[in-house]
């Protein structure tokens, strides 16, 4: 029968990752004592003997997820008031409360290390061990339980609408700053001063090589890899950045340079990540937060951003890019109309004609002429002859029924007269391919790369319907 009086609950509010990652090292340590443990965010907390990590954030305030837990709203030192207010309360602590000083020379580890042997060793005099210690030479159990499913991705959330993606800063600008619109499915209520919190992926060739690892590790990375050591000097290096005399190695190897966790398993390459501990060992995508630049009162259905795009070279001359930024900057996005002097091409039979009569006639309004429309049936007729007139639409008709000559149309009718959705995408696909190879005087592949590259920047869209 478990004993739970040696039950302990660590509660953490973490705004970056870093007082998390400290929960779970204490609950690692906690476990070599025989304790049972949790690590729960401060708002999914109940009450037990409890462990509180609660750096500050910002100017000082408390993180996001301690905010349900910590109900005041004033500036500066929350563990310290969190502290006192527990006090009031009839709290009982095991320990002086520790704080933590990143401007220690060995960072916050340098308070935390004494801080955690002083704890311990008051812990075991009222809860003494049944057991001796479990040694660092035993590996722990993993946090996660991980097995591989079918993700139905139809049952995942709808997230809003990319619709305007734009850069404010001229080219020459140091700084690519970008304005970013997202449409809302209905809407929504926010206040002047509200963020809007985004959760990105990351870029497949990442998640290929090592799951996440675009961050830099932090000191509790070197010490789980170093029970998977593939040889006698990578598990000795890797104990040394892991203790607390290395974190000045740690720092100059780590920090300086702003190494990768891809990077450092590159470092080390007889060292295996096993799946069994990946996801304690690399750490899960932080969310980010950004200030939102629009106003519900008039725009309640969009959001708008400006975020400035991570993107710098290292002391070591690397090239280092924001997760976050870089999946918004490369997120593909609809565009709510081309710029007036882009031509815009499109191709659709029948009711296809619904979504570029909007274009056409938006593009009319505000004084564009570079419309080029490839089109079959009678629809519209009259007011697309009418505007091909007026010089505002280049036609390309290929009506069914009218028996006269058709000069371009005639080609690039059998692609889209006979056939349905299902085959006319790859069909107007294989025109365009040819007029690049026959116009730019390629060859197959570079033509292909050529539409390819088209699609990624979305200059080549397809809609289409069964």
């Amino acid at each position: 029968m478990a004993d739970t009086s040696r039950r302990l609950l660590i509660l953490y509010g973490s705004q970056t990752g870093y007082a998390e990652d400290v929960a779970r090292r204490i609950s690692r340590q906690a476990w070599r004592r025989h304790f049972t443990t949790e690590v729960l965010a401060m708002d999914e907390a109940d009450r037990s003997l409890l462990f509180l990590c609660a750096p500050p954030q910002g100017q000082g305030e408390e993180p996001d997820n301690m905010k349900k837990f910590w109900r005041y709203r004033k500036f500066n030192f929350p563990a310290k008031r969190l502290f006192r207010r527990l006090l009031q309360l009839g709290g009982t602590p095991v320990v002086p409360r520790g704080d933590g000083d990143d401007q220690h020379y060995l960072g916050t580890d340098g308070a935390l290390d004494p801080w955690l042997e002083e704890l311990w060793e008051e812990l075991l005099l009222t809860y003494p061990m049944p057991q001796p210690i479990i040694p660092d030479s035993v590996t722990p159990d993993p946090t996660f339980d991980i097995s591989f499913v079918d993700c139905d991705r139809a049952r995942r959330r709808i997230l809003p609408r990319l619709t305007h993606a734009e850069r404010i800063t001229a080219e020459e600008h140091f700084q690519d700053v970008r304005h970013f619109r997202f449409e809302l499915s209905e809407p929504a209520q926010w206040s002047p001063g509200d963020c809007l919190v985004v959760r990105p992926s990351n870029q497949a060739k990442d998640v290929e090589e090592f799951l996440e690892a675009a961050m830099v590790p932090r000191r509790s990375f070197f010490e789980l890899m170093a029970y998977f050591g593939g040889s006698a000097d990578e598990t000795e290096k890797l104990q040394e950045f892991a203790s607390t005399q290395g974190q000045d190695d740690l720092h100059t190897y780590c920090m300086r340079p702003r190494r990768t966790i891809i990077e450092a398993l590159g470092d080390f390459p007889k060292t295996r990540l096993p799946l069994s501990h990946v996801m304690d060992i690399v750490p899960s995508i932080a969310e980010r937060s950004f200030s939102i630049s629009s106003a519900a009162a008039v725009t309640p259905r969009a959001v708008d951003l400006t975020v400035a795009i991570v993107d710098y070279k290292t002391m070591m001359y690397k090239r280092r890019v924001g997760l976050c930024t870089q999946w918004l900057k490369h997120m593909p996005y609809r565009h709510t109309c081309a710029h007036l002097e882009t031509p815009v091409i499109m191709v659709g039979p029948g009711t296809g004609i619904a979504a570029f009569m909007a274009f056409i006639r938006h593009r009319q309004h505000q004084g564009a002429t570079a419309n080029y429309l490839f089109f079959g049936y009678y629809f519209y007729r009259e007011e697309l002859e009418s505007l091909q007139s007026d010089g505002a639409l280049h036609l390309f008709c290929a009506f069914s029924r009218d028996p006269g000559p058709q000069g371009n149309a005639a080609t690039l009718w059998p692609l889209i007269s006979e056939m349905g959705a299902d085959r006319m995408p790859d069909d107007v696909r294989r025109a365009f391919v040819d007029v690049v190879k026959e116009q730019g005087q390629v060859d197959e592949s570079e033509a292909e790369l050529f539409i390819d590259s088209m699609v990624k920047t979305r200059q080549y869209q397809e809609e289409c319907w069964e």
